[in-house]
């Protein structure tokens, strides 16, 4: 998450020559109807998170502004815009925190350093059929947090929720009702790496029984790692461990048997990593079109799309793949079952 980050072309072109792919794992599964691209933004939009409200309706989160779009994946042909945020130039993470009522993290893009991190509140639960606009409201500023990242809720029930940054290498904990917010985890695999010049650590977060999984996105290389934790309070009951050396990744989802769907973003592509700690890229690769700067991702809330995982991409706004040119992020559904989900 947070490519945008990254100082310049010649290195995303050093991180993408270090991780090459084979010829196998790139594309191997057509983009119908295994795969399909739902809804293509304007050029230089990049899409950086998404979610999925119980409606099954999908929340996405650009880099490249303030605004939150709201993308139907019965109807994808628009994305509305729903609430653009003041005092904020790009929008990073987000979690439900209650049901239908979600945390986003909104802050400065690096052109204004005197914007602060904030977490907001938007609250759908009195939208009514055909209006998808939530009330607002803010839930905290963190003028100590450097790059604030990953979200997700701590448990049901539980006004707190997690927030990752990835410069700092800690995890905050944010009251949803209070606004209080603290360091609640700090832990030597959630430092940032140095690789390449470029200061990026943990990034997406998830619970998952009783532990918190995360990304890395540069440390040792990139990782993939848990930790245990208090359900309640948020704090760590031990030392975080890896599950997988799986190299340079982004946002995750995980599914009902514990898989880590990881999105791969400059590496266009999306790793299935099991339990166990193995992992192999099933989604893209290196040279992919359809995934080219894959994000974050996450299983729909309905019925006839729990199966599915819905992709986010910035369309190469990092860096194109070579001989293409930067395009609009996409949203992309898969049909885990025809690919080992």
């Amino acid at each position: 998450m947070f490519f945008r980050f990254l100082a310049t072309v010649s290195l995303l072109n050093q991180i993408r020559n270090s991780h090459a792919a084979p010829a196998s794992e790139i594309d191997r599964y057509p983009i119908a109807p295994a795969i399909r691209i739902l809804h293509q933004f304007p050029n230089l939009t990049s899409i950086e998170n998404i979610a999925a409200r119980p409606n099954g309706k999908l929340l996405l989160t650009p880099l490249t502004s303030s605004s939150v779009y709201s993308l139907d994946p019965t109807s994808p042909a628009v994305a509305n815009i729903i609430y653009t945020f003041p005092n904020a130039n790009t929008l990073l993470g987000i979690t439900e925190y209650e049901p239908d009522v979600f945390a986003v993290v909104a802050g400065p893009d690096g052109s204004n350093p005197a914007i602060p991190w904030v977490i907001w509140s938007l609250d759908f639960r009195k939208c009514v059929t055909g209006n998808d606009v939530p009330e607002a409201h803010k839930i905290a500023t963190l003028p100590k947090a450097l790059l604030v990242n990953g979200l997700t809720h701590l448990a049901p029930g539980s006004p707190w929720i997690l927030a990752a940054d990835s410069q700092l290498g800690v995890i905050w904990r944010i009251n949803t009702k209070t606004g209080r917010y603290e360091i609640a985890i700090s832990d030597l695999l959630l430092a940032p790496g140095t690789a390449f010049g470029i200061t990026l650590g943990v990034n997406g977060i998830r619970i998952s029984g009783h532990h918190l999984s995360f990304t890395n996105s540069l440390l040792e290389g990139g990782l993939f790692a848990k930790i245990p934790i208090n359900l309640i309070t948020g704090a760590p009951l031990g030392n975080a461990t890896i599950i997988a050396r799986n190299g340079v990744c982004d946002d995750f989802a995980i599914d009902t048997k514990g898989n880590a769907w990881v999105t791969q973003n400059v590496l266009n592509g999306v790793q299935l990593i099991k339990p166990d700690g193995s992992f192999s890229v099933v989604l893209g690769g290196l040279n992919s079109t359809v995934f080219e700067g894959a994000t974050s991702a996450v299983f729909g809330r309905t019925v006839k799309d729990r199966k599915t995982l819905y992709v986010s991409t910035n369309g190469g706004s990092g860096i194109p793949i070579p001989g293409t040119f930067r395009v609009g992020g996409t949203v992309v559904a898969v049909d885990t079952t025809r690919i080992g989900g």
